[in-house]
């Protein structure tokens, strides 16, 4: 049974089930790849095909049968480069909320998946499009009060300029603030949107 120490702290260094937790997949140039299973992770490690990266300390204690414990990194890199096709990502509202870091872009208030709307800084009524670079997130107060107008015209300021994001950080984004946080050295993206 997990204690609810163990489910507000994941990484600590008692040994905790795991459950269905993720590691950061890495291709051999640092790359990020994705999140796979602890135990696909445990597998490529234990086996050579990954490692863990250079000057990373975070990882997962895992209780194994003989009662000791197996250090995993939270982070796993893969030992040969991996071809990997580029990769676009969607316009949703879930995507943007993620890029945004389900931020309001105007008053800075935490929003949630149905808390958080979508507002076009150019109103589709005046020609915007649903494009990363025309789309935010908006608590329903802001986009209430900016309703058919430009941010400029409703006297309101965005708190960073909307761009399509690299799809590895869109992807990525749905884990948990706290695992985000020891992987944010391979989001140089993310750290823009903060």
């Amino acid at each position: 049974m997990t204690t609810k120490r163990e489910k507000e702290d994941p990484f600590s260094t008692n040994p905790v089930r795991l459950g269905d937790r993720r590691v950061l997949l890495l291709n051999a140039s640092e790359e990020p790849l994705g999140l796979i299973p602890w135990q696909r992770a445990a597998s490529l490690f234990v086996s050579g095909k990954a490692a863990k990266p250079y000057n990373y300390d975070h990882h997962y204690e895992i209780a194994t049968t003989r009662g000791d414990t197996f250090r995993l990194p939270a982070a796993v890199m893969l030992v040969e480069y991996v071809r990997v096709p580029q990769r676009k990502a969607h316009v949703t509202k879930a995507n943007v909320l993620r890029r945004d870091r389900y931020v309001c872009q105007y008053c800075g208030t935490n929003v949630s998946k149905s808390s958080g709307t979508i507002d076009h800084i150019l109103p589709q009524s005046r020609g915007g499009k649903n494009t990363w670079t025309n789309l935010t997130t908006s608590c329903y107060k802001c986009n209430c009060k900016k309703g058919n107008r430009t941010p400029k015209e409703a006297g309101m300021k965005l708190a960073s300029e909307p761009k399509a994001p690299e799809i590895d950080v869109v992807r990525l984004r749905a884990v948990d603030h706290q695992e985000n946080a020891i992987w944010d050295r391979w989001f140089a993206l993310e750290k823009e949107y903060a």
